[in-house]
């Protein structure tokens, strides 16, 4: 296996904070063992089995900390990191400026129960962006897989190769529903632009479609992005075009001979 990656995986996998942990934790019991035992007079037997077994968990603690991972959700089985091909659309040096992933939006209701609404919200707005001439856009598939994953803005942006990070939120009550969208620049984790908003709900596609173009437009101009301008006509055909309009026009004026 490639060291580099080995060391990467075990950084992904957080071994090295629940082993820096571990021997903090474990160093800071074998001193209270060793003051508290002798004054209790407590057999020497049984201060030698407490740090044995402290230094017997490490390796176990490290080996657990590969497997399984804390999650908002509880414990869980680390995911293979394969994967992350997906999710990488290509790494170059550097970023190309102009780049954007859209993450799925997080459902806030209070049921949690509208994550096809948020989704749908986000797959909108990064159809409409694909269609920006200038902007490059990160793929469904690749963004949506960082989908209820604990990973840094800074990484995901390392990893979809792309300068600027959309996420939102949406909360629905009732027959209102609320969306707060925001632009982060991944280069520093701040953000570039952030709007909210509240709309009486009265279809979800067309609600949908307001509030993606909302964003899309406000998107253009943050990002300094411009439509192209319309291609001019050839002086030529258009000459042309109008002769042969005016010569049916008098055609049509004298009538069939």
């Amino acid at each position: 296996m490639n060291l580099t990656k080995f060391f990467a995986e075990l950084k992904r996998r957080k071994v090295y904070s629940v082993a820096v942990t571990y021997a903090v934790v474990g160093w800071l019991l074998i001193q209270v063992v060793t003051q508290v035992f002798p004054p209790f007079e407590i057999p020497n037997w049984a201060e030698r089995l407490v740090i044995v077994a402290i230094m017997l968990g490490f390796p176990i603690a490290l080996v657990l900390a590969w497997i399984y991972d804390f999650t908002r959700h509880g414990i869980v089985r680390t995911e293979e990191a394969k994967p992350e091909t997906a999710a990488e659309i290509g790494r170059s040096g550097n970023s190309i400026e102009k780049s954007i992933a859209v993450l799925p939006f997080t459902d806030l209701s209070p049921a949690r129960d509208h994550a096809y609404f948020s989704d749908g919200i986000a797959e909108e707005i990064l159809g409409a962006l694909a269609k920006v001439n200038g902007l490059r856009v990160a793929a469904r598939r690749s963004s949506f897989w960082f989908k209820d994953k604990e990973t840094e803005l800074s990484e995901i942006a390392r990893r979809l190769n792309v300068e600027h990070v959309l996420e939102g939120r949406v909360r629905r009550d009732g027959n209102r529903v609320r969306i707060t969208a925001e632009l982060i620049d991944a280069s520093d984790g701040f953000t570039v632009w952030s709007e909210t908003y509240e709309r009486e709900i009265h279809g979800i596609f067309a609600l949908q479609d307001e509030i993606t173009h909302a964003i899309v437009d406000t998107l253009k101009l943050k990002l300094a992005i411009s439509s192209p301008p319309p291609r001019k006509r050839c002086a030529k055909a258009s000459n042309f075009s109008s002769r042969r309009s005016r010569k049916i026009r008098n055609s049509a004026a004298r009538g069939p001979a």
